[in-house]
């Protein structure tokens, strides 16, 4: 039951994005913007955005330690990749925990694993922050630009920090955790001091400040060739469209993304991207069919990565789900809340 209730108030959101997205536009309107599409553009766009998905695989092999090699870092992100486009709960994070543990011959348990994982996002998390506060000025048309920059990266920097602070003194934090709870007065704070600890557990991979800002460069660098396809393929629709414009829909699809959805975060991608260029006094027709073409490439790039990767290591998508959700299982036995 509570599976079921999950799946569909994804498929509600998804649903309801989609409506949102599609209630204003005209499809005659958007199927003449996609014919008269420039599609040169796609080839570099598809070659940034694989760039981006290379240097995502360093940073997660930083916080990994270095503990796989990086072939079999990228293999198994793309096949989570996949995993995560065709089924719900975000099962490819499981799905790729559980290949990596497995691929690297004990050198990674199925705990350092998801661990490494959840750093990822928060790291991923703390990237698009940084990014957002860094363009702010020139979306509201103020000439601050180098100053905001100057001032994310520091802010970034600091945040980073202290990330490292927090892991590296789990037992101050998790005192200081225990109090709020005690003055709060929650019904349940033994499931929250769980929660907590399983988090501090996840940044412990982060103990070493180096290994941080090192996982932190790769991340910054995957969002930045990620921002620059978005843009290249944004010219293909939109000639003259400023570099801006694509790292926005790229950072508003990347929060948009931790919405609840259908697989694939079918709707929530697009409704997002066309919130984004509707900053910018795009048209919702020309948005959409952008939003949908955009949406498409990711789609299929990552799924052919995570396909092919599949193929040669004779993999199946049953049977990685089956081990993904075994592993999500026993993630949620592990937590006093579900027990």
């Amino acid at each position: 039951m509570r599976k079921t209730a999950q799946i569909a108030v994804g498929l509600v959101i998804s649903l309801l994005a989609l409506w949102l997205a599609f209630r204003s536009a005209n499809l005659a309107l958007v199927a003449q913007a996609l014919r008269e599409a420039n599609y040169f553009y796609v080839l570099p766009a598809a070659v940034l955005i694989w760039l981006g998905l290379v240097f995502r695989a360093l940073s997660w092999r930083v916080i990994l330690d270095g503990q796989a090699p990086l072939r079999r870092v990228y293999d198994a992100m793309n096949e989570g990749y996949l995993l995560n486009n065709v089924l719900p709960f975000r099962l490819g994070e499981f799905g790729r925990a559980y290949l990596i543990s497995r691929g690297s011959r004990g050198r990674v348990t199925p705990a350092q694993a998801l661990s490494s994982v959840v750093v990822e996002r928060v790291i991923d998390l703390l990237m698009i922050l940084v990014m957002l506060l860094a363009f702010l000025p020139q979306l509201a048309g103020l000439g601050l630009g180098p100053t905001f920059a100057a001032l994310s990266g520091l802010i970034g920097a600091l945040a980073l920090a202290g990330l490292v602070f927090l892991a590296r003194q789990q037992g101050l934090v998790l005192r200081l955790a225990r109090g709020v709870f005690e003055r709060l007065k929650l019904r349940d704070p033994a499931a929250w001091e769980a929660r907590v600890v399983s988090f501090l557990n996840g940044l412990a991979v982060l103990q070493d400040p180096r290994r941080a800002f090192l996982a932190a460069m790769w991340s910054g660098l995957a969002w930045v060739a990620a921002g620059f396809g978005a843009w290249v393929l944004l010219l293909g629709f939109v000639p003259g469209a400023a570099a801006t414009m694509g790292f926005f829909v790229l950072l508003a699809v990347g929060l948009g993304q931790a919405i609840p959805s259908a697989p694939g975060a079918a709707g929530v991608f697009e409704v997002a991207a066309v919130l984004a260029l509707g900053v910018f006094g795009v048209p919702n027709n020309l948005a959409l069919s952008f939003a949908l073409v955009f949406h498409l490439l990711n789609l299929v790039l990552t799924s052919a990565l995570g396909g092919l990767a599949l193929a040669g290591e004779g993999e199946t998508i049953a049977h990685l789900a089956q081990s993904a959700q075994a592993m999500l299982s026993g993630a949620r036995q592990a937590a006093p809340s579900d027990q």
